[in-house]
C-alpha cells in the first residue's frame, strides 16, 4: 500500500452496500413532518466518509460504511431537529443556558450510544428526544432543579394569547393564592407539586428523580395534591373556582 486512501475501493464499497445505507437513512428520518430525501442525506454525508476512508481498506466494508454513515446521518438529524428538541426541554426547562447545557449532554450521550443505532435503526426524532428527557432527568439529580424557576407569570399559562384584563387579573391572583398554599405545605409535598405541575414531570421522570417505582410516585403526587386542595381550602374557604382554575389539583376536589 502507498498510505493514501484508495478513492476506487470506497467507490466500489459505497456501490456494493449503497441499497442497504439508503435504507438506514429512510428508517433514520421516517417522519412524515420532515421530508427530506435519502438519497440527498447519502450524498451529503458521502464527502466527510471518504475523508476517513482509510488507506488500508477495512476488512468488513459494509459495517465501517453503516456505522461511519450512521454517524453522519445522526449529526445531520441533530441540525434538523434542534428547533423541535429546544422547544421540548423549553417547556419545562425556563433558562435558556440550561436548556443548551442538555442539548449538548444530549449530543454526547447521542454520539456515546451510536452503536444501538447502527445495531438498530430507528425513527432518529423518537430516539432523539429519549435521549433529551433522560438526560433532563440526570441533570435534575445532579443539583439543576435548584436552577429550575418558573416563567415570569408564574404558573405555566398555554392560554394567554387574547387573555383580557379581567382573565388575566384572574389568573394572576390564581398564581398568588397557589404559591401561599405550596407555602404551607409540607416539604415533600410542595417539592412534587412543583416537579409536576410547574416542569411538567410525568411518574416515570419523579419515580427517577426519587428512586421509586412509577406507581409509588403516582401515589405520593395524588396525595400531595389531596394535601394541597385542603389547605387551599382552609385558607381560601369559597374560593372553588379559583381552586378548579388552577388546575393543579385531584377532580372534584373543588367541590369537596
Amino acid at each position: 500500500m502507498n498510505g493514501r486512501p484508495d478513492p476506487a475501493a470506497l467507490d466500489r464499497a459505497w456501490l456494493a452496500h449503497g441499497p442497504a445505507l439508503r435504507r438506514v437513512a429512510a428508517t433514520l428520518f421516517d417522519d412524515p413532518h420532515l421530508h427530506v430525501n435519502p438519497d440527498d442525506l447519502l450524498r451529503d454525508a458521502r464527502p466527510a466518509v471518504a475523508a476517513r476512508w482509510p488507506a488500508d481498506p477495512p476488512a468488513d466494508p459494509a459495517r465501517w460504511l453503516l456505522r461511519e454513515v450512521t454517524g453522519e446521518l445522526l449529526g445531520r438529524g441533530w441540525v434538523l431537529y434542534d428547533a423541535s428538541l429546544r422547544g421540548l426541554l423549553g417547556r419545562k426547562v425556563f433558562v435558556a443556558a440550561d436548556v443548551d447545557e442538555l442539548l449538548q449532554g444530549a449530543a454526547a450521550r447521542s454520539v456515546e450510544r451510536l452503536g444501538e443505532l447502527v445495531a438498530r435503526p430507528r425513527p432518529l426524532f423518537g430516539w432523539l428526544c429519549q435521549l433529551a428527557k433522560q438526560q433532563r432527568v440526570d441533570w435534575l439529580r445532579r443539583g439543576g432543579r435548584d436552577r429550575l424557576v418558573l416563567p415570569a407569570d408564574g404558573l405555566p399559562d398555554p392560554a394567554d394569547s387574547g387573555t383580557s384584563p379581567t382573565q388575566a387579573e384572574r389568573r394572576a391572583r390564581v398564581r398568588e393564592m397557589y404559591a401561599r398554599v405550596l407555602a404551607g405545605l409540607a416539604p415533600d409535598d410542595a417539592r412534587l407539586l412543583r416537579l409536576t405541575t410547574e416542569q411538567g414531570l410525568g411518574p416515570a421522570d419523579v419515580a427517577g428523580l426519587l428512586g421509586i417505582t412509577p406507581g409509588n410516585a403516582r401515589l405520593r403526587v395524588y396525595r400531595a395534591r389531596c394535601a394541597a386542595a385542603a389547605a387551599w381550602q382552609q385558607l381560601f374557604p369559597g374560593a372553588a373556582a379559583e381552586l378548579a382554575a388552577a388546575g393543579v389539583f385531584p377532580r372534584g376536589a373543588a367541590d369537596a
